[in-house]
């Protein structure tokens, strides 16, 4: 009796999971997990779609992340997490939303009427390139698909084969800077009627039978009958057909243009910072550089600093160098040979040669003017006016990128100021080292 009292409570709660089965069908467990992104938080503390004060679980800052279930999958829940650097006071809330997921729409299928693939070419004009990216029939910033230098060609299908395709095409340095698009264009067949020029041949026998019944001899009709207009027929048929084949097969093969040589590099605008010691190299030349005019300046360690706009990728002259522009202000502080302090505020411009030697080093020679603004005791006599100098200067640059905007710099520069009826007064080198910035 027993016995039979447990079987059957057994086979009842058998009975009622299957009954509610279907119930649970759309049941989920949640997780949520989240980062410690601060070492000085020391407890976590959360709860499920609300915020009560006697409803939060509190847990260990190793903790990071917290199951729940099941749920209904069609609802959406928020868990409200906060955390603490003491146990007893507690940020404001994060919340981590779960969404139940859309039934995704169906759309029906575009058929296409005569798909093909097309596969485009192109070639590597330029070993300084690292990378190119493509898309078909578009230029959309999130559709682009990046390959690497060592990629020259793209499959896609299927395309319908009747219509006109583009291929955009760019290339990088950097892999982060890109060129204009080149377009590479697949052109559909054109569609040919055949003419038969049989039709209006086969015509003529009977044109010829007409000629023919000039003559008023009876017998000659048997000899127009032979079958020498047949083999005419004939002959110009298979003529037709020959030459009908060989424009079908000309004429279904794609139209694929060469690709277009990529645009240069476009310009950059930036800002560099120089700070650097040099000395007087004049001391080489002797008196050559002495003007009586003038003071002497003393042999020293020549503290210096200099701010410059730089405008590259102005023109590009070849494959490699670019031509660009840079103008700046800088000190100098000079002594007299009294170890009299003479600050020396200068202006200069030059024209800039880039070499880049790989995607983050560059190589820089520049050469421009330059003049130099004194107070007016660098005069021997006249001490009434400011000093005034010009000259020549010559540099030559490294760059380091460090990213797209930041730069380390090093510079090497020489430069020659010109008195008073431009005569040699000054020569100094300088070596400096900076940072650069790209707007």
């Amino acid at each position: 009796m027993k016995n039979s009292i447990k079987m059957g409570v057994v086979l009842l709660i058998l009975f009622y999971i299957s009954m509610l089965n279907p119930l649970f069908a759309e049941q989920i467990s949640i997780t949520w997990e989240w980062d410690r992104t601060d070492e000085q938080v020391v407890a976590y503390r959360y709860q499920l779609d609300g915020e009560d004060s006697d409803n939060w679980t509190v847990v260990d800052a190793s903790v990071l992340q917290y199951t729940v279930g099941p749920l209904d999958r069609s609802k959406q829940y928020s868990l409200f997490l906060q955390q603490s650097y003491d146990g007893e006071i507690w940020s404001t809330s994060s919340v981590l939303v779960y969404d139940p997921p859309q039934e995704p729409e169906i759309e029906e299928p575009v058929g296409i009427k005569d798909p093909i693939s097309i596969t485009w070419e192109w070639d590597k004009n330029d070993e300084q390139v690292v990378a190119y990216r493509y898309q078909v029939d578009g230029e959309k910033s999130d559709n682009w698909t990046v390959v690497d230098a060592s990629v020259l060609e793209y499959t896609v299908g299927p395309l319908e084969k009747m219509q006109t395709h583009y291929l955009f095409l760019q290339q990088s340095y950097d892999g982060i800077n890109w060129s204009n698009s080149s377009v590479l264009v697949y052109q559909p067949p054109q569609e040919v009627e055949p003419v038969i020029e049989s039709v209006t041949v086969i015509d003529t026998p009977k044109e010829s039978l007409n000629i023919e019944e000039e003559p008023e001899i009876i017998e000659e009709v048997e000899f127009v009958e032979e079958p020498e207009s047949v083999e005419e027929v004939e002959f110009i048929e298979e003529f037709a057909m020959e030459e009908f084949p060989e424009e079908e097969e000309e004429i279904s093969e794609p139209v694929v243009e060469d690709a277009v040589e990529p645009t240069p590099l476009e310009p950059k605008v930036g800002v560099e910072l120089y700070f650097g010691l040099g000395g007087k190299a004049d001391n080489f030349f002797g008196s050559a550089f002495s003007d009586p005019a003038f003071v002497d300046l003393r042999t020293r360690v020549l503290p210096t600093i200099t701010i410059d706009y730089v405008y590259r990728n102005w023109k590009q002259l070849s494959e490699n160098i670019s031509l660009g522009l840079r103008a700046g202000i800088g000190y100098q502080g000079y002594q007299t040979s009294v170890a009299r302090p003479l600050p020396g505020f200068d202006g200069h411009g030059l024209v800039a040669f880039e070499y880049p030697v790989n995607d983050v080093l560059a190589l820089e020679g520049a050469v421009g003017l330059a003049f130099m603004i004194t107070p007016s005791y660098v005069h021997t006599t006249n001490k009434t006016s400011l000093g005034f100098f010009l000259g020549p200067v010559l540099q030559v640059n490294a760059r380091y990128a460090l990213s797209d905007k930041w730069s380390i710099l090093l510079q090497a520069e020489t430069r020659m100021l010109l008195g008073g009826k431009f005569k040699p007064y000054e020569l100094t080198g300088i070596v400096k080292i900076g940072a650069g910035y790209n707007f």
